[in-house]
């Protein structure tokens, strides 16, 4: 990332100490995989937009196309914002669609933190567990409707990110006029996701 984001990697706030993250985490009624508390340690986020607004606006830097890495408190605060959608969408599913994966995957229970964020519309969750485990999936909550497994883990997350920006699915783009982006080839990345995360992959 520091190689192909120089600007994102600077915007990585200092990581939190295991005490601030159980302050933090303390009031959930689940638990997260160890990998969060490894994540949030590493770094906190990304640099918010406006940090003197009291409305969260999200993160101009990326960690990949679109989608910024919410600080902790952050990822609190929209949780709180999104659970109601959240939970009738999967509601929803399980009465009208085919949702029995549903059923069986941890999701009904509504334990999650969307980690990372894109407009405020789409957000990439961290499943919460009942027990202490390593690792869990992550999902993607849309909120016009759409909610399926993305990643195995968030070890084959950065994986797959890092994957992606070697072959070039994850790519620098500059306009004429000199603004910049990061562009994704949709196609090979999901062929690349889907090689690093074979068990989410049966759900989307």
């Amino acid at each position: 990332m520091k190689h192909h984001q120089p600007d994102s990697y600077a915007a990585l706030e200092p990581g939190l100490s295991r005490s601030e993250l159980d302050y933090f985490l303390e009031p959930f009624p689940f638990l997260l995989p160890a990998e969060c508390y490894e994540l949030y340690q590493w770094h906190d986020g990304m640099t918010p937009l406006d940090m003197g607004s009291d409305i969260y606006n999200g993160s101009p830097y990326q960690l990949f196309p679109g989608y910024t890495f919410n600080p902790i408190q952050e990822a609190i605060d929209l949780r709180s914002n999104i659970f109601e959608s959240v939970e009738n969408l999967l509601l929803y599913k399980m009465r009208h669609e085919e949702g029995i994966w549903i059923e069986h995957s941890g999701l009904l229970n509504c334990y999650f933190l969307p980690i990372f964020t894109l407009d405020l519309k789409e957000h990439i969750c961290l499943l919460g567990t009942k027990e202490t485990v390593e690792r869990s999936y992550l999902f993607k909550f849309f909120s016009e409707g759409e909610i399926y497994f993305l990643y195995d883990s968030i070890s084959s997350m950065m994986q797959t990110i890092a994957a992606c920006y070697k072959v070039g699915a994850y790519y620098n783009f500059k306009y004429p006029d000199g603004d910049k982006e990061i562009r994704c080839d949709k196609n090979l990345a999901e062929e690349i996701r889907i090689q690093y995360n074979p068990n989410a992959a049966l759900y989307s």
